[in-house]
C-alpha cells in the first residue's frame, strides 16, 4: 500500500502570505500534477491533483518524504533528470517517460527548474498527468473558450465523460437526433473534424485543465505589491 501523500507534504501557514495562498489555490484548480522537489528528491510541496497520483503510486509515490518510483532503476532515472535539469544552462524542460504499474503504459513526465543555475536553493517543478484522467471538463469555462450555447455547452461536457452521442442525450434528456445536431454545432465551432477529435480537444485543452471547485482569487493587496499593481494584476496585465 503506497504512503498517503498528505502525511509527507508540508502544510505552509498560507495564512501569512496572501499571495501564496492563492498560488497554492491556482495550482490546485488545475487537472495537472504539479510536484516541487529538491535535487535529492525531497518532497516540497505539491498540488491536489498530484497527490491523488502519489497516492496511487503506481509510477510515482513517496517514502521517507521523497519522491520515489515503484522500481529503484526509475527512481534512480528520475534522479538523473533532476539533477541534469537543475545543472543545465538552458530553461527547457527535461522530459521523459515513466511506466505506470497500474495503467500498463508509459507515461510523460516533465521537469522544470525553478530558478536560477546559480541559487544557493534549487527546486525543480515535475509535471505528470494521468492518461485515464476523467476529470470533468468545466463546461462554464468551454462556453466561453468558444462561444457555446448552454444546450452545447453541457452536451461537450457529456461527451468527455460518456463517449458517446447516445448516452450524452440519454443524460441530458434530449433526442439522439438533438443530441447530434448540438454535435455538428460543436464541430464547427470547435474546429474538430470529427467526435473523437473533439473530446480530444475539450480534454486537453484548457477545458479539461480545470479542475471543479472555488476559483482562486486574488488577495486584495499582496504582500510587497502596491494597490495599483494589484489592480493590474486582477485585470491580468503584466
Amino acid at each position: 500500500m503506497p504512503p498517503d501523500a498528505s502525511e509527507v507534504v508540508p502544510t505552509p501557514d498560507v495564512s501569512l502570505d496572501p499571495m501564496f495562498s492563492f498560488l497554492v489555490a491556482a495550482l490546485d484548480s488545475i487537472a495537472v500534477g504539479v510536484i516541487a522537489v529538491d535535487r535529492n528528491l525531497r518532497l516540497v510541496h505539491c498540488n491536489t491533483y498530484a497527490k491523488e497520483i502519489l497516492q496511487q503510486g503506481s509510477c510515482l509515490g513517496t517514502a521517507g518524504g521523497l519522491i520515489t518510483c515503484p522500481q529503484s532503476a526509475d527512481t534512480a532515472h528520475l534522479r538523473l533528470a533532476i539533477t541534469q535539469c537543475l545543472g543545465s544552462e538552458t530553461s527547457a524542460p527535461t522530459v521523459f517517460r515513466l511506466y505506470d504499474h497500474r495503467l500498463a503504459e508509459f507515461i510523460e513526465i516533465a521537469i522544470l527548474r525553478c530558478g536560477r543555475p546559480t541559487d544557493s536553493q534549487q527546486f525543480a517543478a515535475i509535471y505528470v498527468r494521468s492518461p485515464d484522467s476523467q476529470h470533468a471538463v468545466s463546461d462554464t469555462l468551454l462556453a466561453d473558450l468558444y462561444g457555446l450555447t448552454r444546450a452545447e455547452r453541457q452536451i461537450a461536457s457529456l461527451l468527455t465523460q460518456e463517449g458517446s452521442v447516445t448516452l450524452a442525450a440519454k443524460v441530458r434528456g434530449v433526442s439522439a437526433s438533438t443530441a447530434r445536431t448540438h454535435l455538428r454545432s460543436l464541430l464547427r465551432k470547435t474546429g474538430a473534424r470529427r467526435q473523437v477529435d473533439l473530446v480530444q480537444r475539450l480534454s486537453t485543452g484548457l477545458g479539461g485543465m480545470m479542475r471543479f471547485g472555488p476559483a482562486p482569487s486574488l488577495p486584495r493587496t499582496p504582500p510587497g505589491v502596491s494597490p495599483a499593481n494589484a489592480s493590474s494584476l486582477k485585470r491580468g496585465k503584466p
